[in-house]
């Protein structure tokens, strides 16, 4: 492993946080969207964490996951006595060596402090600062904001006005382009709150946000799906009460699923994912647009 092994138990944690997050798993490019990484990079840490005893399974219908109730904290750190031991078989290797192996060590065992717990504690600061700024019509800049689509990562100066009802997502005016965009809050580095207040309120109002908290635009997807009663459980568990009661319900246990939608990846992941249990319903759009995904690959 190279020197910033941190930052890589941090991501190997975060998968294996949302592998076990969900009964029914992710598809691929769920895992990708949510973690930030490359595929390759994905599969070789899926190798990490079978070695570290983790049992992961993939489904026929493609979705990856990892039965909960497997203890991550054991399987991704040493004991205090395996990292003694381990600290004990460093006597007389070279300075430079000794001090990058006592640095992973250090990383992976149960005497530092807890990864998960601080990721999510930096979460929990970042919405609480982003918060303050929304409440007090303040700008922000997003600081070493990595953006999953263009690779980059770069600093954002924002308006920030709401969350997405989904959660994850933040709301806001950047000022360079001039528009309203969504922000994934865990690709934010950290929050500089600034003294400037809110100059384009105006541009804030009339936002509303699709069931993958997408922000509708001018010309929105319109799609129709049938979902089958086990379609339908996964679309309230990965979505909400919200979005499911949204749903029309039919004769046979099936539901009528219309929406719009802002771009057709999520609907068109999930509507794949589910290819046995959905039928499209009209939308030529849509269709097309599944036809075009599903003969590219």
């Amino acid at each position: 492993m190279k020197q910033d092994d941190p930052g890589k138990l941090l991501r190997l944690f975060r998968l294996a946080n949302l592998l076990g997050s969900r009964k029914h798993g992710y598809l691929l490019q769920e895992i990708l969207e949510h973690t930030g990484v490359s595929r390759r990079t994905f599969y070789r840490d899926i190798q990490i964490l079978e070695k570290c005893g983790f049992e992961v399974e993939k489904t026929g219908s493609g979705r990856w996951y990892i039965e909960r109730g497997q203890d991550l904290s054991d399987r991704l750190t040493f004991s205090v006595d395996e990292a003694r031991l381990l600290r004990e078989t460093l006597v007389g290797l070279p300075k430079e060596t000794s001090k990058l192996l006592r640095q992973k060590i250090e990383a992976l065992s149960e005497t530092g402090s807890s990864l998960q717990l601080g990721y999510q504690s930096k979460l929990s600061q970042t919405y609480s600062e982003l918060q303050e700024a929304i409440s007090k019509k303040k700008q922000v800049q997003l600081l070493d904001y990595h953006s999953f689509r263009s690779g980059t990562v770069s600093n954002r100066t924002v308006e920030p006005f709401s969350f997405q009802s989904t959660n994850g997502i933040l709301n806001a005016y950047e000022l360079s382009s001039k528009q309203v965009k969504q922000f994934k809050i865990d690709r934010i580095g950290s929050i500089k709150l600034l003294d400037q207040p809110w100059q384009f309120e105006r541009f804030h109002a009339g936002i509303s946000d699709d069931p993958f908290g997408g922000i509708l635009g001018e010309s929105p997807w319109n799609v129709s799906l049938i979902l089958d009663e086990i379609a339908a459980g996964i679309w309230k568990e990965e979505r909400g009460s919200f979005w499911f009661l949204r749903l029309e319900e039919l004769e046979g246990k099936r539901y009528r699923l219309s929406e719009k939608f802002s771009h057709p990846f999520g609907i068109g992941r999930f509507t794949l994912g589910l290819w046995d249990h959905i039928e499209v319903e009209g939308s030529p759009d849509f269709s097309a647009y599944l036809h075009h995904i599903i003969h590219k690959k």
